[in-house]
């Protein structure tokens, strides 16, 4: 593996700095998306994931910095782990995926590059940390199923995912919560 430096430069190099993303480049997109996920305290793997999660193109930005035959190259450059993490995120088939989230078909997965399903384990969900959803954060009721929720995902959610009211979280979970969003606008204000 290499150093975070040499990460970012072997970006600038297949031209992550040359395509134009929502807020500026994509280079930014993806160092802001490293930098948010290290700040939560992650670990390598999936800082390094976070990185280079669109080197594959996602379903909803179709540009990619390299074809799917380099897979071995890029396991090569930021870790066997965090390819892996990188490819399930820019193969997932949004479409297919999204509407099982909440569902007892959650955890099915669709590939839009192989146009195969298959079942995610649990424990790969469960690698990095989740935002809230432990017993310990309801004041009253609990979500009664794992929770995948993820901070960076406040602003992804849609509307038609929220079935029902499950219980109330307890202040010190709420004030985490928006302590994050907190971070993440004060961030975007210096960009």
């Amino acid at each position: 593996m290499t150093t975070p430096e040499l990460l970012f430069q072997r970006l600038q190099e297949l031209g992550a700095g040359e395509f134009v993303h929502l807020n500026g480049s994509l280079i930014e997109h993806l160092k802001g998306a490293a930098d948010l996920l290290e700040s939560w305290g992650n670990r390598e793997a999936l800082c390094n994931a976070g990185l280079y999660h669109a080197v594959y193109g996602t379903d909803g930005y179709d540009e990619s910095l390299v074809v799917l035959t380099m897979r071995q190259q890029i396991a090569g450059l930021i870790g066997t782990e965090a390819e892996g993490i990188t490819y399930l995120y820019g193969a997932c088939d949004r479409q297919a995926f999204y509407p099982r989230i909440g569902t007892s078909s959650q955890l099915t997965y669709s590939d839009r590059f192989t146009q195969k399903s298959f079942e995610i384990p649990h424990t790969t969900l469960n690698r990095s940390s989740s935002g809230v959803g432990a017993e310990s954060d309801f004041r009253s009721g609990s979500l009664q199923r794992t929770s995948y929720a993820r901070p960076g995902k406040l602003f992804t959610a849609n509307a038609a995912l929220i079935v029902s009211d499950v219980g109330m979280l307890r202040d010190e979970a709420r004030d985490r919560i928006i302590d994050a969003v907190v971070t993440i606008l004060r961030g975007q204000e210096r960009a």
